[in-house]
């Protein structure tokens, strides 16, 4: 009877650590799958989120790109219809010979001004890659050279 009641005791005892064992191994197998799923939801959030990030910087370079685009369309037509303005304004107040040859005169002005800046910043580059290329010396030395031949050729 004693033996009964012990082995009773006893099994009883197991029966409740082999629950008590069987509740934490399933808790731990839910925590590592809900564990699992998060680790694995975050990962495809992070790939959706650097997909949509490089798409919306792509697209904001290209809508500032065309915003420049246009902006500048707009500047040269407004340069264009500010030029118009004016040529018919010196036409109106000088005559329209007078007028015309004011205009073309100021414009055939612009025009040198903006070549003999084109032509400077060319010599400078010039000089620049001889200097580089060559030595300081040497490279100033061919960039006059070239200087003065393209003076001699041109007069």
């Amino acid at each position: 009877e004693t033996t009964k009641a012990l082995l009773q005791g006893l099994e009883g005892a197991l029966i409740l650590r082999a629950g008590f064992i069987a509740g934490c191994f399933h808790m731990w197998r839910c925590e590592t799958t809900l564990s699992r799923a998060g680790r694995l939801y975050q990962e495809e959030f992070l790939r959706h989120h650097n997909e949509w990030g490089s798409h919306l910087e792509q697209t904001r370079g290209h809508y500032e790109s065309e915003l420049q685009r246009l902006q500048r369309i707009a500047g040269e037509r407004k340069a264009k219809f500010g030029r118009q303005q004016e040529m018919v304004m010196d036409k109106w107040l000088k005559g329209d010979k007078v007028g015309l040859l004011t205009e073309v005169s100021r414009l055939w002005s612009q025009y040198a001004q903006t070549q003999k800046g084109i032509k400077s910043r060319r010599e400078k580059t010039e000089l620049m890659v001889n200097e580089w290329y060559q030595g300081k010396a040497k490279g100033a030395m061919t960039s006059g050279f070239h200087a003065w031949r393209n003076l001699a050729v041109h007069e």
